[in-house]
């Protein structure tokens, strides 16, 4: 095997460990949890077919996209039924400024250990945020608030932030019943 036919693709797992948060951030919201500390981490592509050395894709991925991406780059397709919501990555390798494949991505994290279930979840789009739990909803604009440290349910929001969020609340309704 040469390496002119091999890519590699690194990414991590999911988020900054509790004891070292970011200096914005608090302990309950890095790793394990759904803020961006917790699920955002980087992916680094390099090798055959990745033209765009050097440069930063900002395109929503998810990790479940690794199935349709590693499947094209071998020149076959999923097997029917296989990572149905995948979407492969590999046309941002020649082009990382291209429009993202996806419009949202979806995290999930739960607890069924002797108790009642706790279920969080999340759905974001390059713009905005849902964060879904048991006890509430949380909702936040990543372009004014990175961090996600303002809920914007927690006051009056503009009827532009109202779409954004039945938007998202839709959205993850469905993908929620569709499961």
């Amino acid at each position: 095997m040469d390496l002119e036919d091999t890519t590699v693709i690194f990414l991590s797992d999911n988020g900054t460990p509790w004891d070292v948060p970011h200096d914005l951030q608090d302990a309950d919201r890095v790793k394990g949890s759904l803020y961006r500390e917790g699920i955002e981490v980087p992916l680094i592509a390099a090798g055959a077919g990745v033209t765009a050395r050097g440069s930063t894709c900002r395109a929503l991925i998810n990790t479940v996209d690794l199935a349709a991406t590693l499947a094209e780059l071998a020149g076959q397709r999923l097997a029917p039924g296989v990572a149905t919501d995948s979407v492969s990555f590999a046309p941002y390798f020649q082009d990382p400024e291209a429009a993202s494949l996806r419009e949202w991505v979806f995290a999930e994290h739960f607890f069924p250990v002797d108790a009642p279930v706790v279920e969080k979840r999340t759905l974001r789009t390059r713009t905005h945020k849902l964060i879904r739990r048991n006890e509430g909803d949380e909702f936040y604009d990543l372009r004014s608030d990175p961090w996600e440290l303002k809920n914007l349910l927690e006051s009056p929001m503009p009827p532009e932030q109202i779409r954004h969020y039945h938007r998202l609340d839709r959205s993850l309704s469905d993908l929620l019943t569709s499961k």
